[in-house]
Order: structure tokens, then C-alpha cells, then sequence
């Protein structure tokens, strides 16, 4: 409520006149700050008197009103209406949902019918309607062409709506969308009249109509994990002269086994960085990556469904894996790839630095030029092999000092 003041000049009721006005007065300057410290206010009380479990967003309340089956409404959202009724403020009624398991909050459901579970965990996803108004954008574009305003607020949408999947799935596709906004700090910016649908932006389109529908949601999970979690190391080596090895060490620490090899980075992949870059000094970085790939691809079974550290001594490679977007487009990709396939794992990752000298997938990486070096490939088309027994002692010694 606030209290505005009139002066009037009518003759012979001059004065100054107060009124009670239930609301924020246009073109009050304090109008704003008021609006924006009542919803604080609010849910400042809700949580430290009322032990509720909510949050404010400008004008919009996040009030997780839960209903497991066969039992009753826990209130919360009765209780926030009749707090700002004692105030004199009344919340709209159209945006009150009833309790449920499952809430719509600014277009992403959020479900908390797991929460009993042996492994209890909340789920996010978006909700049907909130994917049809994108697709239906993508479609309007397509058709009548995007310009980079146009491209800026498809980007954004997109980007909530990707806040709500698995990991950081499908970030990487939408780099066409950033290059038409300009958001490319080494990209050119593009006239405001280039609207043109270029086959970059009708590529996404496809890849996006096929994710989105079938998009994997987002798990956060309640509690300690109840198994150990999995320590993973990758590098990778990158010489102009001929030698470019992956390296690789799986540490499981719920059996305590190891797992240790290495292999040639086929030369395809190098052809395939080469035309989509150019041929650069090194593509050290894109190999880095290219061992966090064929870690997944190889160790599948182990990392399903566990939580893993990965450890890796190449900022830009752990950038990219850390966002799940790169500003060039065989990082992006390789990003896409790599977290695909983590949520088709439903793998819990955590990415992490650690220093070159302490890297201890260094040392298979130089396995297939390392001489006597022996083994059998354990994956393709990578070809990565056991190392040797030296490296095997070496690298067992570091991780029984971790």
C-alpha cells in the first residue's frame, strides 16, 4: 500500500489531500524501488518465519507446493497468499497452481515425485508447450528468414529452455544462432538487413526438432551418491612430426580397479579438424578432447549412472567440455558428441584442472611410440592399447598416494 499525496486548489478547499493507494503509482520514482523490495520482503518472511522453501523473481514467486500421493497439500502456497493478504497486497489467481508432484514454473516442469526414491532426486524439463513455441519460431524463420535481433532472442530463449536438460546438451548446436546475433566476440557482425536461412541455421533446425522433443532432462540428485564416485585422467600429445597420441587412466574407487591405454589419433580426425580450420600449428586441443570422447566411448558400462571426475591439463578442452559450447565449430561438435553421450549415460560429471607435470595420462598417450609397448586395441577407431608395465607402476604409485 502506498499513501499518495494531492494538493488541491479548488477555492475554499485548498490544501493538501492523502490517499490510500493499494498499488505502485505510475511515475513515482519510488515506485519502482517499492515494487521491487515488496516481493523481498515477502519471501524474506515466508522463509525465516514460515520455514518456507521460497524464491522471488521479479514478480513471480517460486513456491514449490509438493504433493507426494496419499498425502495432503503441504500449504505453501496457501500460506504465501494469506501472508500478502495481511498486507494488503493480493497475489494474481491465474498464476496459482494447485499442489502437485509436477509445477510448471516459467515454462519448465518441475517434478518432485522422486523425492521417496532409494536415490531421491528432483527433475526439470520443459514443458511441451514452451518446445512447440520454439519450434514453431524455428519454422517462422525458416520460412521468412532470421535477422540478428531475431537470432538474439531465439538464442535466449533457448538458452532457459537448455537449462533444463541433462548436462549441457545441445549448448553447441545453437553456434549458428550466435553467429547471426554477432555474439562472436571474432566474428564479424553482420548487416541488420542478412536474413537470409543459410544451411548452418536449417542444419540446427533439424538437429534441434529431434533433441527437443526427446530431450533429456535435468536430475538433481538429493543426498550423498550411494556409490564411489569414478576418477578419470585424459591427455593427449600433438607432434608435427608425425606423433599424436590419446592417453587415458579410469580409476574405479568402488572396485578399485584400473584401467590404463593409449592409442594414435586416427588421421582422419586431423583431416577433419584440418577443413573445418585450416591447418593450424597444432591441434593440440581438439586431441585433448577427442580422449574425453574416447573415454565415454570406451568405458560406457563403468560410466553409466555413476558420478565421474575428469581430469584434464588443456584449459580450452575443459572450457569447452565445461560449457558444452565452443565458438569454433570441431569443438562445438566434439562438445555436442561428448555430452549427448553423457546423458544417454545419465552420467553425473564434475570437470576439473589438474597441472601438465601431474597429469598422469601423459604417460599412455606416448604408449604407440613407446617401443616394446604391447597390447591388443580395446577401442575403435581410436586403436587405444594397454601401456606398458613401467607406465602401469608409475601411474598405479601416483594413485595410491591420491
Amino acid at each position: 500500500m502506498c499513501i499518495v499525496c494531492k494538493y488541491s486548489y479548488k477555492k475554499g478547499d485548498e490544501g493538501p489531500r492523502f490517499f490510500q493507494s493499494y498499488g505502485h503509482t505510475f511515475g513515482h520514482v519510488s515506485s519502482v524501488i517499492n515494487f521491487n523490495r515488496t516481493h523481498l520482503c515477502c519471501y524474506q518472511v515466508a522463509r525465516c518465519f514460515l520455514a518456507m522453501p521460497v524464491e522471488a523473481y521479479a514478480d513471480d514467486y517460486a513456491n514449490p507446493d509438493i504433493k507426494p500421493p496419499d498425502t495432503p497439500d503441504s500449504g505453501a502456497a496457501l500460506c504465501l497468499a494469506q501472508l500478502h493478504d495481511m498486507i494488503g497486497l493480493q497475489l494474481e489467481s491465474t498464476k496459482h497452481q494447485p499442489p502437485s508432484c509436477v509445477n510448471t514454473f516459467l515454462g519448465v516442469d518441475c517434478d518432485t515425485s522422486h523425492v521417496q526414491d532409494k536415490e531421491p532426486y528432483v527433475e526439470f524439463r520443459p514443458s511441451k508447450g514452451r518446445i512447440a513455441h520454439i519450434l514453431d519460431l524455428l519454422a517462422q524463420s525458416a520460412k521468412f528468414g532470421m535477422s540478428s535481433h531475431a537470432a538474439q532472442m531465439l538464442k535466449g530463449k533457448l538458452s532457459f529452455v537448455l537449462q533444463s536438460a541433462w548436462g549441457r546438451v545441445a549448448r553447441a548446436a545453437t553456434q549458428p544462432l550466435a553467429t547471426r546475433s554477432g555474439s562472436h566476440t571474432n566474428k564479424q557482425l553482420l548487416p541488420d538487413d542478412c536474413i537470409s536461412w543459410t544451411p548452418a541455421l536449417q542444419t540446427m533446425r533439424k538437429f534441434l526438432t529431434v533433441v527437443l522433443k526427446k530431450m533429456p532432462p535435468l536430475r538433481w540428485y538429493l543426498g550423498a551418491p550411494t556409490r564411489p564416485t569414478v576418477m578419470v585422467y585424459f591427455d593427449a600429445q600433438y607432434s608435427l612430426v608425425g606423433c599424436k597420441g590419446l592417453g587415458v587412466v579410469v580409476h574405479d574407487k568402488e572396485t578399485s580397479l584400473n584401467h590404463i591405454c593409449g592409442g594414435e589419433v586416427p588421421p582422419d580426425i586431423v583431416e577433419w579438424v584440418i577443413a573445418h580450420r585450416g591447418n593450424l600449428q597444432s591441434q593440440i586441443n581438439q586431441c585433448e578432447f577427442l580422449a574425453l570422447v574416447a573415454v565415454v566411448l570406451t568405458f560406457s558400462d563403468l560410466l553409466r549412472d555413476r558420478h565421474v571426475v575428469f581430469w584434464a591439463d588443456n584449459t580450452t578442452a575443459l572450457a569447452a567440455a565445461v560449457h558444452g559450447y565452443s565458438a569454433y565449430l570441431d569443438l562445438a561438435a566434439l562438445s555436442n558428441t561428448l555430452h549427448l553421450l553423457l546423458a544417454g549415460l545419465r552420467t553425473r560429471t564434475y570437470f576439473m584442472h589438474v597441472p601438465g607435470e601431474a597429469n598422469i595420462a601423459d604417460i599412455p598417450s606416448r604408449v604407440p611410440f613407446v617401443p616394446g609397448a604391447q597390447g591388443q586395441p580395446v577401442l575403435h577407431p581410436a586403436g587405444l592399447k594397454p601401456a606398458d608395465k613401467t607406465a602401469i607402476d608409475s601411474i598405479l604409485l601416483y594413485i595410491g598416494r591420491c
